[in-house]
């Protein structure tokens, strides 16, 4: 709502305040003035009239103010319900933000199991592999590592491998 018809109707609740009180004033002021010598019926019938008609205006501006009090209320469900609007573009919009990234993260995991598979591949002991390789160097007399031994080793498959010579012996 806009700014201006906000302060109007601050305005407006605080006349009616204003002159709720300025009718039970003049109410007690004529009240007083038009009793003040007088005597009798005419002095109390008048006094009823004007206790209703106090009663009258004071029921008037109670509705007056619940229509404000009403205003007021619907004012605030539609500044609520702009703010849900607001929130919700917003929480749909992180979400989709999310999915980019949760599809981003998929592709990635995808692309890291195949280079895991691809390097498996390398670490078979059979084919062209590193595996395969090492129990050539071994074959031809390098020695295993103690501190990190190659258990593969012993799985490897030199049987489709070319017939590599036998090492000859060192001469000292």
């Amino acid at each position: 709502m806009d700014k201006i018809a906000i302060f109007a109707l601050y305005l407006l609740k605080d006349m009616v305040c204003v002159l709720s009180l300025l009718c039970l004033v003049i109410g007690l002021l004529v009240g007083y003035l038009y009793g003040k010598g007088k005597a009798g019926k005419d002095y109390k019938a008048h006094t009823q009239e004007l206790l209703d008609a106090r009663q009258k205006a004071y029921d008037d501006m109670l509705a007056a103010l619940r229509i404000i009090n009403l205003t007021w209320t619907q004012i605030a469900q539609a500044q609520n319900h702009e703010l849900v609007y607001e929130l919700a573009n917003e929480m749909m919009d992180r979400v989709g933000q999310f999915m980019d990234r949760y599809k981003a993260i998929g592709k990635a995991l995808e692309s890291a199991g195949k280079a895991y598979e691809a390097a498996g591949k390398k670490l078979e002991p059979s084919g062209q592999s590193i595996i395969q390789t090492c129990a050539k160097l071994q074959k031809l007399g390098a020695k295993q590592s103690s501190k990190n031994p190659i258990s593969q080793l012993q799985d490897a498959d030199l049987e489709g491998s070319k017939e590599l010579p036998e090492p000859e012996p060192e001469n000292d």
